[in-house]
């Protein structure tokens, strides 16, 4: 299986899954767009590969676990990144469940609370979730939301990597995110 752009010319083997700046692309997409990608995935242009490509590309028979990487750049703040081992989407039949390991990198550990939750489309149509104390900003796009996480770097209302349990790094709105993925031992 081939993805176009998935390669932005980066060293060690890792494959852009998501890029995004504030600007091209509109993340409001339908649920075949958050599914089999839509954008532009040529580089330095805003895409979604697709939540059933990536979950191809994890699953693949014979492949090493991958380590998912997310790279921020905001306004004040510069550059900061997140790392989590054993990065893997589990099949549609289980919603593309996100499964992620340990974390380390410099710009905190916002996904921590979306481990074992199930990729959603627009607030998707799981009315069990309760959105009483959440903000608009995680209830949109395409993303792995709980009742109340700290990221989703989908939300048609912006890029969100909240770390501070008082909302204060948005107080540095982040002007570009990238996920990347790549095989474990490479």
């Amino acid at each position: 299986m081939e993805f176009p752009g998935g390669q932005e010319g980066l060293k060690g083997g890792w494959t852009v899954i998501q890029r995004r700046s504030q600007g091209n692309t509109n993340f409001n997409s339908s649920r075949e767009g958050y599914k089999f990608g839509f954008g532009d995935p040529t580089e330095g242009q805003d895409f979604w590969l697709g939540i059933e490509n990536i979950f191809r590309l994890t699953n693949a028979a014979n492949v090493e676990p991958y380590t998912l990487r997310v790279e921020l750049t905001s306004r004040i703040g510069g550059f900061r990144y997140a790392e989590y081992t054993n990065f893997q989407i589990e099949d549609e039949t289980n919603n593309y469940k996100l499964v992620i390991g340990t974390y380390t990198g410099t710009a905190g550990d916002a996904m921590r609370t979306q481990n074992g939750t199930e990729f959603r489309i627009n607030g998707g149509d799981h009315a069990r979730l309760v959105y009483n104390s959440c903000d608009v900003n995680i209830q949109s796009g395409g993303w792995w939301i709980n009742d109340c996480n700290h990221a989703n770097l989908n939300s048609v209302h912006g890029i969100t990597w909240d770390t501070q349990s008082d909302g204060s790094d948005n107080n540095d709105p982040i002007t570009l995110a990238r996920m990347m993925i790549k095989r474990k031992n490479l």
